[in-house]
């Protein structure tokens, strides 16, 4: 358990230091809505692979296998549509009903 703690630690360390570099480097500029996502996936990632390791350890490989598909399957859709968000961005029809709503208050 003690290695799934540090593996996972890793994970999460070198995904703020890759994704630090890649908000340096991109062209994209990332609205709120894509940085929620990004999270959001991340968070359903490491959710997936503790959910696989920890049924491997207690002798469930077939829990393990449910865990990675049922959970593997939110990950990406939640990375597809974040991604979508990302590259498209929020249409003009969105932003500025956005802003006039942030005016208006």
């Amino acid at each position: 358990m003690d290695l799934m703690t540090f593996v996972l630690g890793l994970l999460v360390a070198s995904a703020a230091w890759v994704g630090n570099d890649w908000r340096k480097k991109t062209k994209y500029s990332v609205t709120w809505l894509g940085w929620v996502g990004i999270a959001l996936s991340f968070a359903a990632l490491l959710f997936t692979i503790a959910w696989a390791w920890s049924c491997m350890l207690e002798g469930a490989p077939q829990a393990a296998v449910v865990g990675i598909l049922m959970f593997g399957v939110i990950t990406v859709v939640i990375g597809a549509l974040t991604r979508i968000v990302i590259i498209k961005g929020i249409p003009a029809s969105k932003k500025s009903q956005a802003d006039n709503i942030s005016q208006s208050a």
